[in-house]
């Protein structure tokens, strides 16, 4: 029981993440109406651009949750900042390992995804309350050409419902989980 409020641990804790999960839906029903003007600008890989540069960058090798392989890409305006984040931390004897980028950098934590940062979309937008038009938004990439093009519909799912609801059932129930690949 918690003194200051009466309720229990997990009643408080229920509480805390709808409030949070409320918050976010409200910012991204904000970030949906933010303006943005795609600027088409390119996906660069990190680690050739980290070794030209000259800096130390260590990049996690864990696949992601459901086995897809990890990409390092930025859009091309941000790896300066990215760099500079890089040789701030090199300086120190420290290794910036991509799977955080800081601040430092001009990046920017995304406030309910703690592995999300932006720079020059609509999130950083809100986040410091700049009265700007966005210049990255949603968009599909082809990684093996490096083509991007503006998303269609930035509002449809990119995991269809099923998906979600076998992922939901796997996470309550372990032993239903697949085999891994």
């Amino acid at each position: 029981m918690l003194k200051e409020t009466g309720k229990s641990e997990d009643v408080a804790r229920r509480e805390y993440w709808a409030l949070k999960l409320d918050e976010a839906h409200g910012f991204m029903m904000r970030a949906l109406r933010h303006p943005v003007a795609e600027c088409g600008e390119p996906l660069v890989a990190l680690g050739p651009v980290a070794r030209e540069a000259g800096v130390e960058v260590a990049f996690a090798s864990e696949p992601h949750a459901n086995g897809s392989p990890r990409r390092f890409v930025l859009r091309r305006g941000g790896i300066p900042g990215l760099i500079r984040a890089a040789e701030k931390m090199n300086r120190r004897g420290w290794i910036l390992r991509i799977d955080a980028i800081i601040e430092d950098g001009g990046f920017l934590a995304y406030p309910y995804e703690f592995w999300h940062y932006s720079s020059g979309d609509a999130y950083e937008c809100l986040l410091r309350s700049l009265d700007v038009t966005a210049r990255y938004g949603p968009i599909d990439w082809n990684p093996e050409t490096g083509d991007i093009s503006p998303m269609a519909d930035a509002t449809e799912p990119l995991i269809d419902i099923e998906n979600i609801a076998d992922a939901i059932a796997a996470a309550i129930n372990p032993k239903t989980l697949p085999p891994p690949v």
